[in-house]
């Protein structure tokens, strides 16, 4: 077994993947370029690919691995060949965790000397890389500043270990997210452990985790996340319901300021729970109490599935997968090839970033295994090579984040040439598509009247 997939990993780094080019690149809503205002062209100078390629490292990586607890039936210590959709999932949950509890400038701590050099960095990509320029030199800034100091930012930061405890591979209510409870999870929507599943089933998988979890716990460890699942059983584009998922984030955001009491003592057991997380520490106590500040403000998973053509994605959908990676709610896409799933959370040109859960490796214990979850090796492939049958993630913590969400989306809807990914249904969109059908009922009321045309007769508008 291990000599074959030592072969499919070499076939994939040959046929599969490239090295970045000189092109920028967007990876999870941040731009990493320099534009020239004398040439009007961007690039991707030196400088700049080592503050992308310590961004891309700070994300979590979640891979196949051998000899874990026994999970099943059928007894599984591995979940080589048949977990790869699951491991994606569970990077794609744990980027939303992070940005739930940290923050997307906030989580790049893990490779800066200081929160302020991050932020000087990331701070005007974070609120959406309205201007790229100055996006570019905010990163420069950055990068230059954290020069003295780069051998210091490949140490495990404390704040993160809490974080990979829910998802270590074991059974038992300490570890919601592991691979073991989410086949627990979704076996009611169809995860059987041993089989390979598809971004639909995950979906629901992981919702049913958080869901449990959150039962399960009665609010005493409160995640700060709710996930949910946009879909439409009738196929073809979902539509989104906004003042449902503004709902949603609402009710969310008030059960957890009832139980802000409770909440300190949650975080402090999450955080303690090793003797080597340096609880003692100054710095590490001031990261804890960031992170519960954030919870404190709990946001919205919301996950949509798509299938966008059959054997291969229908081309007027491809740049609509490029631009949703750029947008600032972005946490990425599980797709992949047929049969292996990646985790795509970035764009360079006509190619996608992703990280690949194919690699084996053993269980670990922490804090010794948490390198073992991060990758430091950046991998691009067509974009026109993905699996039509995708899932892509959005984190939104406020109101105010779904509105330009929403407005995102729609403005992306209205160039897709009849074929949105997915379509927005807001109070001004419902009430136009109301006065319209209220006025069409009119006019058929006055055809059945005068036994005439009303499209002669009436004007809509």
């Amino acid at each position: 077994m291990s000599s074959v997939l030592g072969l499919k990993r070499l076939q994939e780094l040959i046929q599969g993947t490239c090295s970045l080019s000189e092109e920028p690149l967007w990876l999870l809503g941040l731009w990493y370029g320099l534009h020239d205002t004398d040439t009007g062209t961007d690039s991707l100078p030196a400088e700049m690919q080592q503050l992308l390629l310590e961004d891309f490292s700070s994300k979590f990586w979640f891979t196949y691995r051998r000899d874990f607890p026994p999970l099943g039936p059928p007894v599984l210590s591995s979940d080589v060949g048949w977990g790869c959709t699951i491991r994606s999932g569970q990077m794609m949950l744990a980027e939303a965790l992070a940005r739930c509890w940290w923050g997307r400038t906030t989580q790049l701590y893990n490779t800066h000397s200081t929160p302020q050099a991050a932020a000087a960095s990331l701070d005007q990509a974070a609120a959406g890389s309205s201007s790229q320029e100055e996006s570019s030199a905010a990163a420069a800034a950055g990068q230059a500043a954290d020069a003295e100091t780069s051998a210091q930012r490949r140490g495990v930061v404390p704040d993160e270990l809490p974080l990979l405890r829910l998802f270590l591979d074991q059974p038992g209510p300490s570890a919601p997210f592991s691979i073991h409870n989410i086949c627990r999870a979704g076996a009611h929507h169809g995860v059987v452990p041993g089989q390979w599943l598809g971004p639909w089933v995950l979906c629901k998988a992981l919702a049913a985790a958080a869901a449990d979890y959150q039962q399960q716990q009665q609010q005493q460890q409160p995640l700060g996340l709710q996930v949910h699942v946009a879909c439409d059983p009738g196929g073809g584009a979902p539509a989104l319901q906004l003042d449902r998922l503004k709902q949603l984030l609402a009710g969310h955001h008030s059960s957890s300021a009832a139980d802000d009491g409770g909440r300190e003592a949650a975080a402090s057991q999450a955080g303690g729970g090793s003797s080597s997380s340096a609880a003692g520490s100054s710095a590490d106590a001031g990261q804890q109490q960031a992170r519960q500040q954030a919870q404190q403000q709990p946001g919205l998973l919301l996950l949509v599935p798509l299938t966008l053509g059959v054997g291969r994605v229908d081309e007027r959908y491809l740049p609509q997968l490029a631009a949703v990676l750029t947008f600032p709610q972005s946490v990425g896409i599980v797709g992949g090839r047929p049969g292996a799933s990646l985790y795509f959370l970035g764009a360079q040109g006509s190619a996608v970033l992703y990280l690949d859960p194919h690699e084996v490796q053993e269980v670990v214990a922490l804090p010794e295994g948490a390198a073992s979850y991060h990758c430091s090796t950046p991998r691009l492939m067509p974009l026109t090579s993905i699996d039509p049958s995708l899932a892509i993630g959005f984190y939104c913590s406020s109101a105010g984040e779904l509105d330009d969400l929403s407005s995102r989306l729609q403005q992306l809807a209205s160039g897709a040439g009849g074929a949105p990914l997915m379509t927005v249904d807001t109070d001004a969109a419902r009430q136009q598509q109301q006065s319209t059908a209220a006025w069409r009922a009119v006019a058929e009321e006055g055809q059945r009247d005068a036994g005439g045309d009303a499209a002669e007769d009436w004007e809509l508008v």
